[in-house]
């Protein structure tokens, strides 16, 4: 039976959106995937523009099979981020958030949708979803149970980055650098850290601790920051390695091991090797333990890592146009073709899905796919 029917009564705010945006984020959005930094949409207010009625659909660009990898889902316009959570795969693309269950029983599935919106980052529970909005400075939270739309807050100017559980909720004001806190059940908002600059991506480990990839801007260079959660205490796990856009993380808590990207554009110099966006880049995959210990680099690359996840104690990342995985400094490529990148997320031991957005085809309509790698 599908799963796919149940009402959304959107909650109505009545303030206008605030569109005040520093270039910047444009140009981070713009790397990770996005055509314009678009004037301002409509129906930011969490209720203008979302849907009353979820529903199913039929999606079939970029639905071609893949050697060495199966389609989970296909035709997404432009996708940033994902998230799995039980038996769904949660997703944000041009303008809209949505989700499909992994069984493939239910096409795609939009829960929101606010047109000339770029909703990046995404994270779920049992109980809800949560994304950003980082033109317009909001997140925004979706109640499963009910199908309730609602504003979390309206001032996060470039949050890109979020995580969550069933109780707590983090994400960071990259204009400010500010952690913030979110308690589903209070429903609350509690200021925990700052000095956490153009952060990419945030990653809860358990209720107390959260991961942070921000940058530093004196030079621009990549930082990688644990936070207690508790005492606001902030420590710099790695710092240094060249980057001015989007860094991935990925925790390996049986280890306790950090795999973090950075990736740094340049002018267009006699001698690139790998031209992307009329740009040449500076890549960089490593490792460091949660205390700070044992940083190496596993790879260096003239190309943008866009991804990063582990797999049996090994790392994968995505680069350019490809899987790879690191096991003991040992590199082996996975899967070629993947034009993008952009989000992998681990399902058990053996096998991954990978958010391809086929930036680097020439096809204009909506077709990018998750794509499950492993059995």
């Amino acid at each position: 039976m599908s799963k796919c029917h149940h009402r959304v009564e959107p909650e109505v705010v009545d303030r206008p959106p605030d569109f005040d945006l520093q270039s910047r984020f444009c140009l981070i959005l713009l790397l990770a995937g996005s055509l314009s930094c678009s004037e301002e949409p409509q129906g930011l207010d969490g209720g203008d523009g979302g849907l009353a009625e979820p529903s199913c659909l039929s999606r079939t660009d970029g639905c071609e099979p893949r050697v060495g990898a199966s389609v989970v889902a296909c035709g997404l316009d432009f996708p940033k981020d994902q998230v799995v959570v039980g038996e769904w795969l949660y997703f944000t693309e041009e303008s809209r958030v949505g989700r499909t269950a992994l069984t493939g029983d239910c096409g795609v599935e939009i829960l929101w949708e606010v047109p000339g919106a770029i909703p990046f980052g995404i994270a779920a529970s049992d109980d809800a979803v949560y994304w950003t909005v980082p033109m317009a400075g909001r997140v925004f939270a979706y109640e499963l149970r009910s199908g309730k739309v609602s504003l979390l807050s309206e001032a996060e100017d470039g949050a890109l980055g979020i995580d969550g559980s069933g109780s707590t909720v983090v994400w960071v004001n990259s204009d400010s650098g500010v952690l913030r806190r979110f308690d589903p059940t209070t429903r609350s908002i509690q200021d925990v850290a700052s000095g956490l600059t153009m952060a990419t991506a945030v990653v809860l480990n358990g209720e107390q601790e959260v991961i942070v990839s921000a940058t530093s801007t004196t030079p621009l260079s990549l930082r990688v920051a644990w936070v207690d959660l508790q005492s606001g205490a902030v420590r710099t796990l790695a710092s240094g390695f060249p980057h001015n856009t989007n860094g991935a993380l990925a925790l390996d808590r049986a280890t306790g091991q950090v795999a973090f990207t950075a990736s740094r554009s340049l002018p267009i110099t006699v001698g690139c090797a790998m031209p992307y966006k009329l740009r040449c880049w500076d890549g960089t995959v490593g490792v460091v333990g949660l205390d700070g210990a044992g940083l190496r680099v596993l790879s260096r690359l003239e190309q943008p890592v866009t991804g990063v996840t582990w797999l049996g104690g090994a790392v994968v990342y995505a680069a350019y146009a490809e899987l790879r995985r690191n096991a003991g400094g040992s590199e082996s490529l996975l899967l070629e073709d993947v034009a993008g990148g952009l989000a992998l997320q681990p399902l058990g031991e053996s096998s991954f899905l990978v958010l391809d957005p086929q930036l680097y085809t020439d096809v204009i309509r909506p077709n990018g796919r998750v794509l499950r790698y492993g059995p």
